[in-house]
C-alpha cells in the first residue's frame, strides 16, 4: 500500500478505465476513505459530463470567423508585385532587409564571430589550406560562399513568410 494518496490524474484514470491500473493503486483504494470520496466525486463528475449535450449554434461558427480572416490570394501590399512564379509564397519580397528588423545586427555578429575567429586563428586556418594550388583554393572558398549565401537566403525568405503571414503590421 501506497503511503500517500493518489494522485488526481491516477484517480481519473482508474474512474475511467479500472483495469488498466497498477495492483498497488488498486490495493490502496480499497483501504483509503478519502481516495475512495475523491473517485466516486470523479466519477459523478464524469457521469455529468457526458449527460451534457453538445453545444449547438444557431449560426455558421465556421463561416463567420473564415469571412473575417484576410484573403491571402489577393493580399498584396503596396508597392509590391506578385510572384512571377506559383511557389509557397504568397507574395513577393524586394531582395534587401525589410524596415526597422534586426536583420542588419544579426548579419553584423555573423560576420564580427568568425572574423574574429580568423583574425586569432588565421596561420591555423592558413596551414590547413596551404597545401592546396591556388586555383583549387579559390573554387573552394567561392563555392562555400555561394552556397553559405544560397542558404542564407532561403532562410531569409522562410523567416519573412512567417512573418507575414503573422500579419504583425
Amino acid at each position: 500500500m501506497r503511503a500517500d494518496h493518489l494522485s488526481d490524474m491516477e484517480l481519473q484514470q482508474w474512474v475511467l478505465d479500472p483495469s488498466n491500473t497498477g495492483a498497488d493503486h488498486r490495493a490502496h483504494l480499497g483501504q483509503c476513505e478519502e481516495c475512495m470520496i475523491r473517485a466516486g466525486e470523479y466519477r459523478l463528475l464524469i457521469a455529468q459530463i457526458k449527460q451534457e449535450s453538445a453545444p449547438v449554434f444557431d449560426f455558421d461558427l465556421a463561416g463567420t470567423v473564415l469571412s473575417q480572416l484576410p484573403d491571402y490570394d489577393n493580399l498584396v501590399e503596396p508597392g509590391y508585385e506578385r510572384a512571377p512564379l506559383a511557389d509557397a509564397a504568397r507574395y513577393h519580397r524586394p531582395v534587401g532587409f525589410r524596415r526597422g528588423t534586426l536583420s542588419w545586427p544579426i548579419l553584423l555578429v555573423i560576420s564580427i564571430v568568425p572574423g574574429g575567429l580568423l583574425y586569432l586563428f588565421g596561420k591555423e586556418v592558413w596551414g590547413i589550406f596551404s597545401g592546396f594550388s591556388g586555383m583549387m583554393l579559390w573554387m573552394l572558398v567561392t563555392s562555400a560562399a555561394l552556397i553559405l549565401l544560397f542558404q542564407g537566403m532561403e532562410v531569409y525568405r522562410k523567416y519573412q513568410r512567417k512573418i507575414d503571414a503573422l500579419n504583425l503590421y
